[in-house]
Protein backbone atom coordinates (compact mmCIF):
# COMPACT_ATOMS: atom_id res chain seq x y z
CA UNK A 1 0.00 0.00 0.00
CA UNK A 2 2.39 2.88 -1.11
CA UNK A 3 0.32 5.16 -1.68
CA UNK A 4 -1.51 5.73 2.29
CA UNK A 5 0.08 7.04 4.55
CA UNK A 6 -1.02 9.06 7.91
CA UNK A 7 -0.76 13.11 7.24
CA UNK A 8 0.01 15.13 10.69
CA UNK A 9 2.10 18.67 10.77
CA UNK A 10 5.00 17.15 10.12
CA UNK A 11 3.73 15.51 6.80
CA UNK A 12 2.68 17.75 3.88
CA UNK A 13 0.07 17.19 1.77
CA UNK A 14 1.09 15.51 -1.04
CA UNK A 15 -0.09 17.10 -4.66
CA UNK A 16 -3.13 15.23 -6.06
CA UNK A 17 -4.22 14.39 -2.35
CA UNK A 18 -8.31 15.86 -1.61
CA UNK A 19 -9.00 18.66 0.46
CA UNK A 20 -12.30 19.00 2.29
CA UNK A 21 -14.59 21.85 1.29
CA UNK A 22 -16.09 22.05 5.49
CA UNK A 23 -17.00 25.11 7.00
CA UNK A 24 -14.54 24.47 9.88
CA UNK A 25 -10.89 24.14 10.24
CA UNK A 26 -9.91 21.54 11.84
CA UNK A 27 -7.05 19.88 9.23
CA UNK A 28 -4.35 20.92 11.25
CA UNK A 29 -6.29 20.68 14.89
CA UNK A 30 -4.68 18.32 17.62
CA UNK A 31 -7.88 16.38 18.00
CA UNK A 32 -7.39 15.94 14.11
CA UNK A 33 -5.18 13.03 14.55
CA UNK A 34 -6.56 11.77 18.01
CA UNK A 35 -9.77 10.56 15.52
CA UNK A 36 -9.38 7.04 13.26
CA UNK A 37 -11.60 9.53 10.51
CA UNK A 38 -8.82 11.74 9.90
CA UNK A 39 -5.27 12.05 8.49
CA UNK A 40 -5.41 8.55 6.76
CA UNK A 41 -4.83 9.36 3.15
CA UNK A 42 -4.75 6.43 0.85
CA UNK A 43 -5.48 5.64 -2.94
CA UNK A 44 -7.91 3.45 -4.97
CA UNK A 45 -4.53 1.09 -6.26
CA UNK A 46 -4.79 0.50 -2.51
CA UNK A 47 -8.26 -0.18 -1.88
CA UNK A 48 -7.69 -2.31 -4.42
CA UNK A 49 -4.87 -4.32 -2.80
CA UNK A 50 -6.38 -4.16 0.94
CA UNK A 51 -9.55 -5.63 -0.62
CA UNK A 52 -7.46 -8.25 -2.15
CA UNK A 53 -5.29 -8.94 1.15
CA UNK A 54 -8.48 -8.98 3.41
CA UNK A 55 -10.19 -11.67 1.04
CA UNK A 56 -7.18 -13.84 0.25
CA UNK A 57 -6.43 -13.97 4.13
CA UNK A 58 -3.25 -12.40 4.09
CA UNK A 59 -4.23 -9.54 7.04
CA UNK A 60 -6.21 -11.66 9.32
CA UNK A 61 -7.52 -15.31 9.34
CA UNK A 62 -10.73 -16.30 8.08
CA UNK A 63 -11.60 -17.17 11.84
CA UNK A 64 -10.94 -13.35 12.69
CA UNK A 65 -13.09 -11.90 9.96
CA UNK A 66 -15.76 -14.16 10.27
CA UNK A 67 -16.14 -12.87 13.95
CA UNK A 68 -15.05 -9.65 12.97
CA UNK A 69 -18.36 -9.23 10.18
CA UNK A 70 -20.87 -11.70 12.53
CA UNK A 71 -23.45 -9.20 14.74
CA UNK A 72 -22.51 -8.35 17.98
CA UNK A 73 -24.51 -5.27 18.70
CA UNK A 74 -27.67 -3.48 17.02
CA UNK A 75 -26.85 0.62 16.79
CA UNK A 76 -29.28 3.27 15.69
CA UNK A 77 -28.10 2.39 12.13
CA UNK A 78 -28.18 -1.28 11.67
CA UNK A 79 -26.03 -4.12 13.00
CA UNK A 80 -22.53 -4.32 14.02
CA UNK A 81 -19.79 -6.47 14.46
CA UNK A 82 -16.12 -5.34 15.33
CA UNK A 83 -15.22 -2.45 13.32
CA UNK A 84 -18.01 -3.96 10.54
CA UNK A 85 -21.69 -2.80 9.89
CA UNK A 86 -23.16 -5.97 9.26
CA UNK A 87 -26.00 -7.17 6.99
CA UNK A 88 -26.96 -10.49 5.20
CA UNK A 89 -24.50 -10.65 2.07
CA UNK A 90 -22.19 -7.30 3.13
CA UNK A 91 -20.48 -5.72 5.58
CA UNK A 92 -18.18 -2.70 5.84
CA UNK A 93 -17.70 0.99 7.48
CA UNK A 94 -18.77 4.56 6.84
CA UNK A 95 -17.26 7.45 7.98
CA UNK A 96 -17.65 11.23 8.02
CA UNK A 97 -15.12 13.92 9.62
CA UNK A 98 -15.18 17.49 9.01
CA UNK A 99 -16.05 17.92 5.40
CA UNK A 100 -15.51 13.40 3.87
CA UNK A 101 -18.06 11.40 3.66
CA UNK A 102 -16.90 7.78 2.80
CA UNK A 103 -18.28 3.96 2.19
CA UNK A 104 -16.42 1.23 1.99
CA UNK A 105 -18.72 -2.12 1.07
CA UNK A 106 -17.71 -6.07 1.17
CA UNK A 107 -20.66 -7.40 -0.41
CA UNK A 108 -19.59 -11.44 -0.22
CA UNK A 109 -23.17 -12.78 -2.02
CA UNK A 110 -22.07 -10.99 -5.05
CA UNK A 111 -18.58 -11.33 -4.64
CA UNK A 112 -17.88 -7.50 -5.25
CA UNK A 113 -16.05 -5.00 -3.51
CA UNK A 114 -16.49 -0.85 -3.74
CA UNK A 115 -15.27 2.09 -1.67
CA UNK A 116 -16.43 5.75 -2.50
CA UNK A 117 -14.98 8.76 -1.27
CA UNK A 118 -15.74 12.53 -1.21
CA UNK A 119 -14.67 15.75 0.36
CA UNK A 120 -17.76 17.60 -0.29
CA UNK A 121 -19.56 17.87 2.69
CA UNK A 122 -22.89 16.10 4.04
CA UNK A 123 -24.09 16.31 0.52
CA UNK A 124 -21.38 13.71 -0.19
CA UNK A 125 -24.09 10.98 1.84
CA UNK A 126 -26.56 11.60 -0.67
CA UNK A 127 -24.20 10.53 -3.56
CA UNK A 128 -22.96 8.18 -1.74
CA UNK A 129 -26.21 6.59 -1.12
CA UNK A 130 -27.13 7.09 -4.93
CA UNK A 131 -24.16 5.12 -6.12
CA UNK A 132 -25.20 2.77 -3.91
CA UNK A 133 -28.16 1.88 -5.10
CA UNK A 134 -27.05 1.85 -8.73
CA UNK A 135 -24.02 -0.88 -7.97
CA UNK A 136 -26.70 -3.12 -6.14
CA UNK A 137 -29.43 -2.70 -8.94
CA UNK A 138 -26.64 -3.39 -11.46
CA UNK A 139 -26.07 -6.98 -10.41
Amino acid sequence: MKGSYINDEDQAIKSGDAINYATTYTYYGITTYLKGSMAQVSSAEDFSNFFDALRKGKLISDQTLNTMTRKHSTLRYGDYGYGFQVDHNYYGHTGEWDGFETELVIDTGRHLEWVILTNSGTPGRNHINAINALIRSAY
